[in-house]
């Protein structure tokens, strides 16, 4: 039995990737991969498990069964592949970028999003690239890999930083397409826990943008500040008097700003000793205030990995917890005293990071949001109402 599937208008046949299949998931599929076992397990190294713990136990437990040639099996899952103007485009475009024609596809599904992402391997499962194909908002992560083509990371002595070179961009028929560069090596994702290594990475991707400047004369506050007024949904007036108090607090003061990767979590990066691949540069900012990558780092991780509720959300990210306070320590070791005031800098990065939706919706990650920004300005004692 054979099955349909909306990413198979991207794939094609060769003689060496055979039949795909649907690896199963709890959300459908995960990956669609080809049954050649030495790529699909080279494919599943790409995988990030949700969870430390049930993720890495099922990435192990598949990876064990592609070895043993389960997928031979897995016949009621295999894609019926038709040959389509996507894919016939796709294959010519990657041939050209790669030099060679032994190259095949692994496609993934990007929960939350309208985009998948893609690995680019040739017939001897060697990561040759990865393709993101989406909305036209993809072109925002190509003009941020442009920038970062500009700026030497890799010249620090204490850690040397790779990011991903844009080999392509561009429109696909009705999606937008980008081609990145993998890592030179292979790396391990980082632990949770804020440690010396993540504060280097932070002073070197700020030390190389770093510039001092008035706050209410930056770029960075009037996109805010805009985005903030013209929020036409019921959470106005809480973003309103947050930045009412960020004003009241930066007012005539000049602050750190720098490079911001947008989204600095351990799955963001890959580790081998004193290498480190930063990739998913989507949300860069190249005008950010210093510590909202370090703030952002330590949301995350408290939300997702440990799972705080809201208030030991708060304590965490403001320093007032043990695992806050160390980070903090960790962070000025590196840093020094660069970044402002921690409720100053965690209320900016609670107004940037809130989703401004255009419909009234209440998910999981606003909610937290609001719960926050309440916290937050519980401790300003001049609120504008």
């Amino acid at each position: 039995m054979t099955m349909n599937h909306p990413l198979a208008i991207y794939l094609w046949e060769s003689s060496f990737s055979g039949r795909y299949v649907c690896l199963p998931s709890k959300r459908n599929c995960r990956w669609i991969v080809p049954s050649n076992q030495k790529i699909a397990t080279a494919t599943w190294d790409f995988f990030l498990p949700s969870n430390r713990f049930s993720g890495t136990l099922k990435k192990n437990v598949l990876k064990l069964a592609l070895q043993t040639g389960i997928l031979r099996l897995l016949r009621s899952n295999s894609i019926d592949l038709h040959v389509t103007d996507e894919s016939l485009k796709l294959k010519q475009l990657l041939i050209t970028i790669f030099g060679r024609e032994d190259i095949t596809l692994s496609m993934s599904i990007r929960r939350h999003r309208t985009g998948v992402i893609g690995a680019v391997f040739s017939s001897g499962a060697e990561a040759l690239g990865i393709i993101k194909l989406g909305e036209s908002r993809l072109s925002k992560e190509a003009e941020a890999l442009k920038t970062l083509e500009s700026i030497k990371f890799h010249e620090s002595n204490s850690l040397r930083v790779q990011v991903p070179k844009l080999l392509y961009s561009g429109d696909l028929n009705n999606a937008y397409l980008i081609v990145e560069s993998v890592p030179s090596f292979h790396g391990d994702y980082g632990g949770a826990d804020f440690n010396l290594k993540y504060a280097e990475l932070l002073r070197i991707l700020f030390e190389h943008t770093a510039c001092r400047q008035s706050f209410l004369d930056s770029t960075f506050y009037r996109s805010m500040k805009k985005r903030v007024i013209g929020y036409p949904l019921s959470h106005q007036p809480l973003l309103l008097r947050a930045l009412n108090c960020v004003e009241d607090e930066l007012r005539g003061k000049e602050i750190y700003f720098g490079l911001s990767h947008g989204d600095f979590k351990p799955r963001n990066m890959l580790w081998e000793r004193e290498r480190v691949f930063v990739f998913d540069w989507a949300a860069m900012s190249v005008e950010a205030p210093f510590g909202i990558d370090f703030v952002h780092f330590l949301f995350r991780t408290a939300w997702k990995e440990y799972h705080k509720t809201e208030k030991e959300l708060y304590d965490c990210i403001m320093g007032n917890d043990k695992e806050g306070s160390a980070a903090y320590y960790l962070f000025r070791k590196k840093t020094g005293n660069l970044m402002c005031e921690p409720k100053v800098i965690v209320l900016l990065y609670l107004i940037d990071k809130f989703p401004l939706y255009k419909i009234e919706r209440l998910d999981k990650r606003q909610k937290v949001l609001i719960d926050l920004l309440e916290i937050a300005l519980d401790h300003f004692s001049h609120i504008k109402q």
